[in-house]
């Protein structure tokens, strides 16, 4: 199971469906930018480390009050993502193997 996952974590795009990219997503700003503020990471294209560079995540979220991009998806999950998105990040694993398989 570990080699298949490992062969399936280095190919971006056609495994990846629903709002799981939307998630790693949100791990990756908490993980990087410490805020839920999407925006940069949108300007910066950050999203085609899940999904195709053709395709890009915006459709999920909206502006606050206070001109923050957040996405319409609680935080929860994105939290207990966070800790093992940054480990998967700083071993040099593929970050989505380290979310599915640690949480």
């Amino acid at each position: 199971m570990g080699w298949r996952l490992n062969m399936l974590t280095h190919r971006v795009g056609p495994f990846m469906g629903g709002d799981e990219p939307q998630y790693l997503f949100n791990a990756h700003t908490l993980a990087v930018d410490r805020d839920l503020d999407l925006l940069d990471n949108i300007l910066l294209r950050e999203s085609s480390l899940f999904l195709p560079p053709t395709k890009m995540i915006g459709g999920h979220g909206g502006f606050n009050h206070q001109g923050k991009w957040l996405s319409k998806h609680r935080p929860g999950l994105p939290l207990l993502m966070t800790p093992f998105y940054a480990w998967g990040m700083y071993a040099g694993l593929g970050v989505r193997k380290a979310c599915t398989v640690l949480v």
